[in-house]
């Protein structure tokens, strides 16, 4: 009896388990390139259009000196002989990268680690102050942030360009009367994060309206915060390192003298939810779809396999050949002897 079969060798798998595997192996990876898109900060900035670019830039104070030396008015002196000159006109001033800068013969004339402004100063201090009007006009965004280690060490690497800086206000105080004839002119002394106990001295034509108002509350015109500054920023040009004494030490002290257009106090965003705490709720929606997804998904494979299990244990219980009869013959046994009676007659007759 020969068994033979039409049927093709079958598998480990068949091809709707071949199919089913095809399928999932698919959805997971849609799954996996569904969180690499996500995790990006890119894929949601869509949904936050009125997220706020200066919450992200805004830099974190540290905490500076509780007790900051008690400062001179002097630091406007001119000589009596000095003589007024008046500023440069506004096409001779420099532009680099269309950012306007104080042009270099004028930078050559400021002396370092001077009292106040001296006579051959005053051209650019003039000028200075209208180059900080421009650009306190233009609302230029690429001004870089200034550094006070930076402004004492390299003073002549960052004259004369303008700085965008942020701290805490220590004292101001209103000029009325110059031996320029500028006009009106506030007198800050701010401390930066980075300036530690020192301080940065700015010069400016105008300041927010609640400073303004608490130093024309005061009767000397000048106002000292104590434990509580307001934080303040402002836009302006360094003009030099100045020296000051400081009062009640016998040493004289150094800080970076920047010119400004306006003093801006800086009020803090109120503390509200970040991205990351708006982004839970879809995050937890996006892993309830793909818990939802994967029950279903065993949910159906379960059912598959129950139902079929009967059929599947008939399959292999079955032969996988069929009995076939070709090319057989039917004899008797009389028949299948004289067959062999002849063929060992043929047979001893060859042997002869």
């Amino acid at each position: 009896m020969r068994f033979r079969t039409t049927q093709k060798p079958r598998g480990i798998l068949s091809f709707s388990d071949q199919r089913r595997l095809s399928l999932v192996i698919g959805c997971i990876g849609l799954v996996l390139i569904g969180f690499t898109l996500v995790r990006r900060p890119a894929f949601w900035s869509w949904m936050f259009p009125e997220e706020d670019q200066e919450l992200a830039e805004a830099d974190a104070d540290t905490a500076t000196a509780e007790q900051i030396p008690l400062l001179q008015h002097d630091e406007f002196v001119v000589n009596d002989h000095a003589a007024l000159k008046p500023a440069l006109d506004e096409n001779t001033v420099q532009e680099e990268n269309a950012v306007l800068t104080l042009p270099n013969d004028l930078r050559k004339t400021i002396r370092d680690d001077m009292f106040g402004i001296g006579r051959q100063e005053i051209v650019a201090y003039q000028t200075s102050l209208q180059l900080a009007n421009k650009l306190e006009q233009a609302k230029d965004k690429r001004v870089g942030r200034g550094a006070f280690a930076l402004f004492i060490d390299s003073p002549q690497s960052t004259r004369g360009i303008p700085w965008r800086m942020k701290g805490l206000l220590r004292q101001l105080t209103r000029k009325t009367e110059n031996r320029m004839n500028i006009g009106t002119l506030y007198d800050a002394w701010i401390s930066t994060p980075d300036s530690g106990d020192r301080l940065v001295h700015v010069v400016c034509r105008t300041a927010s309206e609640a400073l303004v108002a608490q130093v024309k509350a005061s009767q000397e015109g000048s106002v000292r915060f104590g434990s509580n500054p307001p934080q303040v920023e402002f836009t302006g040009y360094f003009f030099k390192r100045e020296a000051y004494a400081s009062q009640g030490t016998n040493q004289i002290s150094k800080a970076p003298l920047l010119i400004a257009s306006t003093l801006h106090q800086h009020i803090p965003a109120a503390a509200g939810s970040t991205r990351s705490e708006r982004l839970n709720p879809y995050l937890a929606w996006l892993a309830v779809v793909v818990c939802i997804g994967v029950s279903v998904l065993i949910t159906v494979f379960w059912t598959s396999d129950r139902k079929n299990a009967q059929t599947r244990s008939h399959q292999l219980t079955k032969l996988p050949a069929s009995p076939s009869f070709e090319d057989l013959h039917v004899v008797t046994v009389s028949e299948a002897l004289q067959t062999m009676q002849a063929e060992s007659e043929e047979a001893a007759d060859g042997m002869v």
